[in-house]
């Protein structure tokens, strides 16, 4: 079971670049309410949505991604 839905939009934290649709995926509750599918039975049960691609929370991803725009390699 799972307890968050991922979906692709068409919006990107990056405006532009090869990677911009590695960056537009968002995440949304699953909050029905089936009792024979019934996966979050108090709210601090919920778990953190995961990116897709990256298998760590979005807000990491973004700011991993922010930290590689600012060249911290000299490139």
């Amino acid at each position: 079971m799972t307890q968050n839905y991922h979906f692709r939009t068409d919006s990107s934290t990056v405006s532009d670049g090869n990677f911009a649709s590695a960056f537009s995926w968002k995440s949304s509750p699953i909050l029905e309410k089936n009792a024979s599918e019934t996966n979050v039975f108090a709210e601090n049960d919920r778990l953190t949505p995961a990116h897709p691609l990256y298998v760590v929370p979005h807000k990491a991803a973004e700011s991993m991604r922010a930290w590689y725009e600012k060249g911290p390699f000299g490139t």
